[in-house]
């Protein structure tokens, strides 16, 4: 072999091997530096989009809370969504900071500081503000120049449209999901069924539809706050119902609340719903069940002449009294004039067993009346553990309890030809993918018979138009009711307090064909008084709106 050749052919395999390490060194330094740093940025941006959606990808699996809305359709309660800022530690450069941090200050208040401990500790998920107005968040979103800031408008919040219209039915949803009202008694049908699996869809919550008729709604809230105005009372409360179906048109109490602020309410007791919430003695308001049992059982007739004693008593050692002198009176006039010694004489022919059967059969033993939460049920003592004299003082509305909506429930019997409706304040609820589900009207029971009723019907008449001069009525259109007016119970003294008073006036109109019936409650007004004087004007005040309103 040519030893020239050999050397040749060593050189050209050196060469190739120094080829071969030069090639592979290429590729580690490829693969070292500059692949590896592709590789970074593609983590960094896949972990960056793991940030971004953050809360927002659970959000694809929880469902959307139902609307509310009103018997006449106006939108009461839906869901919005706002804006949460949240930051990535780990991408805010360090002199990027305090840049950053004066930014975020304009939104988070006291919390800056908890942010700025964060990002020093290069915090991968840092809370900034949630629920925050798109206004304030794009604002803060167009002054940011830091890539580690995340803006994200996917937070609910329950809004009420119509402020405080309603806000007692209606009630509210805090951020934990606690909630009252509607809210509370129809969460389930309104939240709908959240799911964990990528692969399964959320069922959106119901919509439901109230009995409220918003228009009545604002007359009774309006006729309530005239009233808080005029008489300075603790509170003044009202329900407006249909005695024919059981629906509530408007319930409400003043002062109020706005369900959008529940916040600013968390040590006021404005949020409570009086009309149902509070529980009070009625007085003379309650002596319809005395009226009607006596007719439905005939122990008198209209004709029939009761000796009320000059408006004085000591019935089985209980001395009770008359606001005004009274004689012999007819049947009527004992209501017309609200005669309690008239009334216990009447309750005497009955005797005890019978008046509290027919307080049970009007409704006022019933455990709940309403789908709403918090409602105070109404107390009346076995009737065989009372005294003798507590026949006479039961009959005149004392030594029980009731709350506004059962008595005003009550005075549905005579205006609906003597039968007693379910009450119902849902209207309808409306699936999102199935049919929707309506409320009928039901009928508990009959308590009086249609004579009765109508008679009963006609006494109230002449009450409001005897007894209260026609005080209660719209012009032209008849009202036929009953007010009470009760002294409050000092349970310190153990004594009735005379300076402290609650007041009602359940009525119905028009008297003839009722379509609506008004109860009204105005707890302790500051200088006291009769209901005839700070009650029946709200009652008026609220009828003659609705009265126009309907075209009566």
């Amino acid at each position: 072999m040519n030893p020239r050749k050999g050397i040749h052919y060593g050189k050209i395999l050196f060469a190739l091997a120094c080829a071969g390490y030069l090639i592979i060194a290429v590729r580690l330094l490829n693969i070292q530096v500059f692949q590896n740093k592709e590789s970074r940025a593609l983590t960094e941006t896949r972990y960056q989009n793991v940030v971004e959606n953050a809360l927002a990808s659970e959000r694809r699996f929880q469902p959307l809370r139902g609307n509310i809305y009103s018997k006449n359709g106006h939108l009461l309660a839906t869901t919005l969504y706002r804006y949460r800022i949240f930051a990535d530690g780990s991408l805010i450069e360090p002199h990027e900071k305090e840049r950053t941090l004066r930014l975020l200050s304009e939104v988070a208040g006291k919390e800056i500081k908890r942010i700025s401990a964060g990002i020093e500790n290069k915090s991968r998920y840092i809370p900034v503000i949630r629920r925050l107005d798109p206004g304030k968040a794009e604002s803060v979103r167009e002054k940011n120049e830091s890539r580690g800031l995340f803006f994200r408008m996917d937070d609910p919040v329950r809004f009420y449209p119509s402020d405080t219209l309603g806000a007692h039915v209606l009630g509210y949803v805090n951020y934990a999901g606690q909630s009252t009202g509607v809210e509370k008694a129809f969460d389930m049908v309104l939240s709908g069924i959240d799911v964990t699996d990528i692969h399964e869809l959320p069922a959106d919550g119901a919509d439901v539809v109230l009995t409220i008729d918003t228009n009545i709604q604002y007359f009774l809230e309006e006729a309530l706050r005239w009233g808080y105005e005029q008489f300075s009372p603790l509170s003044v409360s009202g329900v407006i119902m249909d005695p024919a179906t059981g629906e509530i048109l408007a319930m409400g109490s003043y002062p109020s609340f706005d369900p959008n602020r529940f916040y600013d309410y968390a040590e006021s007791d404005r949020i409570i719903n009086r009309a149902i919430a509070h529980s009070f003695e009625p007085g003379s308001s309650f002596k319809l069940v005395a009226l009607a049992a006596s007719l439905e059982e005939k122990i008198v007739t209209e004709e029939s002449v009761i000796d009320c004693e000059g408006g004085e008593i000591n019935y089985k050692g209980e001395f009770i009294r008359d606001t005004m002198t009274n004689k012999k009176l007819t049947f009527p006039e004992v209501f017309q004039r609200s005669s309690n010694v008239g009334v216990i004489k009447l309750a005497d022919r009955l005797g005890k067993e019978k008046l509290y059967y027919y307080a049970k059969l009007f409704g006022f033993t019933e455990k709940k009346s309403l789908e709403l939460p918090s409602e105070a049920m109404c107390r009346i003592k076995d009737v065989r553990q009372w005294v003798p004299a507590e026949l006479g003082t039961f009959s005149i509305g004392y030594g029980m309890s009731v709350n506004l909506l059962r008595l005003t429930a009550a005075y549905a019997v005579p205006a609906n030809g003597g039968v007693l409706p379910e009450l119902h304040i849902i209207s309808r609820v409306d699936y999102p993918y199935s049919d929707s589900y309506h409320i009928k009207p039901v009928t508990i029971r009959r308590v009086l018979d249609k004579k009765t009723a109508e008679r009963v019907r006609d006494i109230l008449r002449s009450v409001v138009e005897k007894g209260l001069q026609d005080k209660a009525s719209p012009r032209g259109v008849a009202v036929a009711g009953k007010t009470g007016t009760a002294t409050k119970f000092d349970s310190v003294k153990r004594k009735y307090d005379r300076k402290r008073v609650v007041g009602t006036f359940v009525g119905f109109f028009p008297a003839d064909r009722p379509q609506y019936v008004m109860g009204i409650m105005v707890d302790e007004p500051a200088g006291g008084g009769y209901a005839s004087q700070f009650v029946v004007p709200v009652f008026k005040r609220a009828a003659e709106n609705v009265a126009r309103y309907s075209g009566l």
